[in-house]
């Protein structure tokens, strides 16, 4: 299924006006979308891709109050679109990911997913550079939600 990976990602390129994506031993592939830089990694065994990107970093200190919103945030998916957030302690970031089935991705498909992704990815990034600059300012971190709700993802919403 190297080849679908292959294929889908090269049509990305294409569609990204990127040209043809570098595709690391047929498995991995890092596309640039404005300021965000998105991997792509195909998962072999249960055919899957895996999407992720580095949000933000963790602040030095006063990590409660990150914690709390993104857990918030996560809570029924309500604010990642159905992506997943994650803490990477070791690396000192926070991370968005994404795992699409393979086998129901096309170029057009992949592009909207992407779009999205890319959009929940700044959201967060914006709220966790509010709560590290409220920490820095003021030493509390309790979220406003003033930030703009991510999208749904694509098919969320049923029409009948």
């Amino acid at each position: 299924m190297q080849d679908a990976f292959g294929s889908l990602m090269r049509g990305v390129g294409e569609r990204l006006l990127q040209g043809e994506l570098s595709i690391d031993n047929g498995v991995s592939v890092v596309i640039g979308i404005d300021d965000m830089l998105v991997s792509a990694y195909h998962l072999e065994g249960p055919d899957q891709v895996l999407l992720y990107t580095e949000v933000a970093p963790l602040p030095a200190e006063g990590r409660e109050p990150l914690y709390a919103a993104l857990l918030e945030g996560q809570t029924f998916f309500r604010d990642t679109a159905g992506a997943t957030l994650s803490v990477n302690a070791e690396a000192g970031s926070v991370l968005l990911q994404m795992v699409l089935p393979l086998r129901l991705l096309d170029v057009e498909g992949m592009l909207r997913i992407l779009e999205n992704f890319v959009q929940v990815g700044r959201h967060w990034r914006a709220v966790c550079s509010r709560l590290a600059g409220q920490q820095q300012d003021s030493g509390t971190g309790a979220a406003s939600g003033d930030e703009a709700a991510p999208p749904l993802p694509p098919g969320a919403m049923l029409r009948v």
